[in-house]
């Protein structure tokens, strides 16, 4: 009961937040116009991210009002905020990449020290090991998500989804303490504003949410492997949809020898979202697999542990083909060459 009192604060408040702001924004004139490479076709308010940023707050204080709340989520939710705040200026005034990666870098450096302690490891011998390869990652998966937020309900349904699976994962395994309550706060914060930004979206999240996002969900994974409360192979089945998207679009520009930096729509879900000529029947479909296949993998992994490794190759192999499918397939058609109008 106490997790869902802390889900529904956190959709409640979120939810609000973000109504309130997208009459602001309509009003403000703080719009995303659609340009060559946006994936939709009318001008819509950006940065409702803030209500996800809002019912986050409004869970940690919902879980510290029943019980004590360890260090290292404070940290995390501490820069979670920083992160939005930083996303909130790219959103005002695109930034440039280099204090974007040292904001994404810093925040991940005191993420992988808080989670190298908290594991017992420290920063000497292994850990120092760990430190940089730590750090790669954590900038990718948040650099992943945001690159996945290009279509209407998608990062949001993927945050809820992540989120309330590791949730549950975590009830399963160690009970409902200050990692599941928080986890179920953050997916219940991502559902108020899936609400207005379920295809066609009202409100987009803009940087204000995905950095921040981006950074929880993978905060969230170095923290719970270094407290044994959920295992690696268990996070990267949760984060299968989008790395292998993420990913696959990055080397496949990269064999194309197409600028890398630059801003596209060539990532898989979006080719799939023209075919369509629509945002829901991509965002339901990603829904259904991170349901139908993904979670009882991570179920698998996490209840049988010896087949961690099994259940990874297992969950991102047809995933991985599936998007090779669709790059290869559009093969030379550039996503920010083609002709075909955004979709809604």
């Amino acid at each position: 009961m106490r997790a869902l009192a802390v889900a529904a604060t956190a959709f409640a408040v979120a939810w609000c937040v973000t109504w309130c702001y997208c009459r602001w924004a309509l009003r403000a004139g703080h719009l995303d116009v659609p340009g060559a490479r946006s994936s939709h076709a009318v001008a819509t308010p950006t940065g409702g991210g803030a209500g996800i940023v809002a019912g986050g707050v409004a869970a940690l204080v919902a879980t510290m009002a029943g019980g004590a709340v360890h260090a290292e989520w404070l940290l995390v939710l501490g820069l979670a905020l920083l992160m939005a705040a930083l996303g909130y200026a790219d959103d005002r005034r695109a930034l440039p990449v280099l204090p974007r990666l040292l904001g994404q870098f810093g925040a991940a450096a005191a993420v992988m020290v808080c989670a190298l302690t908290v594991a017992g490891i420290g920063l000497g011998g292994a850990g120092l090991l760990l430190l940089p390869p730590g750090l790669l990652a954590l900038v990718w998966l948040n650099n992943a998500f945001n690159f996945m937020d290009g279509i209407d309900g998608l990062a949001a349904s993927q945050a809820v989804f992540m989120a309330g699976a590791a949730a549950w994962l975590v009830v399963l395994g160690a009970g409902a303490g200050d990692s599941a309550l928080l986890l179920g706060g953050i997916a219940g914060a991502a559902s108020g504003f899936l609400a207005l930004n379920w295809p066609p979206a009202r409100i987009f999240m803009g940087d204000t949410g995905s950095q921040p996002l981006g950074l929880l969900l993978g905060a969230a994974t170095a923290v719970t492997v270094a407290r044994g409360e959920l295992s690696l192979a268990v996070w990267a089945i949760l984060w299968a949809a989008f790395l292998a998207d993420a990913t696959l679009t990055l080397l496949h520009r990269a064999w194309r020898r197409e600028p890398l930096l630059r801003a596209h729509r060539d990532h898989a879900y979006q080719r799939l979202a023209r075919r369509c000529g629509a945002h829901r029947p991509v965002t339901l479909g990603c829904i259904a697999l991170n349901l139908c296949w993904l979670l009882p993998l991570a179920w698998l992994a996490h209840r049988m542990p010896r087949l961690g490794l099994v259940c990874v190759l297992v969950a991102y192999v047809p995933v991985c083909l599936g998007v090779l499918a669709v790059l290869l397939r559009d093969g030379r058609a550039s996503a920010g060459g083609s002709s075909r109008r955004p979709v809604k």
